[in-house]
């Protein structure tokens, strides 16, 4: 034993490294589908939190809303997970729906009444290529008509 363990004192331990989950998503006029791959997480934390345009600002800049979701995946030893995503439009965080599997979490989150009915350009706020493991799911999506 080192002499900090010995008096009662322990070392600092270093943050855990977050692992960044792939997310696969899809939407329709009133919702999106987002499929988060995480294996045997027993109590995900979701978070969606509304963020208003800034006062000030260009009035064009429209509210939006982040998503966060953490949590333990696998057997043992389990790693953490940690995704956030700034989503393109606002979303009805009262309505939303979290369902959790074996091998995946399902989103199913409302548009709010400004964006309901109107296909969003994009999943995330930022333009350009999204991230590194948001890939669109093809098998959900459907065309806007």
């Amino acid at each position: 034993m080192s002499p900090l363990e010995e008096d009662g004192d322990k070392l600092p331990q270093a943050p855990p490294q977050y692992m960044t989950p792939p997310v696969s998503w899809a939407q329709r006029r009133d919702r999106l589908y987002l499929t988060v791959e995480v294996s045997e997480c027993a109590k995900p934390q979701v978070r969606l939190q509304d963020c208003p345009p800034l006062a000030g600002t260009d009035p064009s800049k429209q509210p939006h809303c982040v998503l966060e979701v953490k949590g333990m995946q696998g057997a043992q030893p389990q790693k953490p997970f940690l995704l956030q995503l700034d989503l393109y439009g606002n979303i009805d965080i009262q309505e939303s729906r979290v369902g959790v599997g074996p091998r995946a979490l399902s989103l199913v989150l409302l548009k709010e009444t400004p964006h309901a009915g109107v296909h969003w350009p994009r999943l995330l706020r930022p333009e350009g290529r999204p991230p590194k493991g948001v890939k669109v799911d093809w098998d959900k999506w459907k065309d806007e008509e």
